[in-house]
């Protein structure tokens, strides 16, 4: 009887620990959100007139506050919160790990337009980063969802830059998802309408079973 009430005790014991731990798992503050968005958009100004020869380098990002692409990557992060969606926003330099690259459901890379590419610190996180998948034969990343924001002056070089970060995560075998390109002179209205309108695309792309369309 006592052997009985042993294993009894342990079975229990057992049962309760799992529970803890199954617990601690899902409350553990290192998980990945649903969506990282990584953005890489130098020090924003904060009017257009504010440009001069002095302070515009390779570092700071020659648009205004309400056009930066900081600013348009945190507006739909809002968009998709109001999915109920797990969002984290980060600057490019806060990956370190491509390993950062595997803990959220899907990536999104937004970076500004220069000369038709993406800035040199979205470059740095490719070539740092994404580039060691693609030596390691992508394997990892093979079916993982990645999106694109960006931001330029006019369309077509926007569309280029998008172009660069979506060849570069389709070398890796990463899944490109929906899109976002906003250009300088855009409404502030319709910055929302088109972040709105990548939310429910993206959001769209998460609720999909794997090889269904959604």
């Amino acid at each position: 009887m006592k052997c009985i009430a042993v294993l009894a005790g342990l079975a229990v014991l057992a049962a309760v620990l799992g529970a803890v731990a199954l617990s601690t798992r899902a409350a553990d503050p290192a998980k990945g959100p649903d969506v990282l968005i990584i953005h890489a958009a130098g020090t924003p100004f904060a009017e257009a007139d504010r440009f001069t020869p002095a302070n515009v380098d390779a570092v700071s990002c020659p648009t205004p506050v309400a056009l930066n692409c900081k600013t348009v990557a945190e507006r739909a992060a809002e968009a998709l919160r109001a999915k109920k969606l797990d969002v984290r926003v980060v600057e490019a330099s806060e990956i370190r790990n491509r390993r950062q690259l595997l803990e959220p459901r899907a990536v999104v890379l937004a970076s500004p337009t220069y000369f038709g590419t993406a800035s040199w610190k979205m470059h740095k996180l490719i070539h740092e980063q994404l580039w060691q998948f693609f030596a390691l034969g992508g394997k990892r990343l093979e079916g993982r969802l990645f999106a694109t924001i960006v931001t330029g002056r006019t369309e077509g070089p926007a569309n280029q830059c998008a172009g660069v970060l979506q060849g570069a995560v389709k070398s890796c075998n990463g899944t490109v998802g929906p899109g976002l390109v906003v250009l300088i002179g855009q409404k502030p209205e319709e910055v929302a309408e088109r972040a709105a309108k990548f939310a429910d695309d993206l959001a769209a792309k998460l609720a999909a079973k794997p090889g269904e369309a959604p």
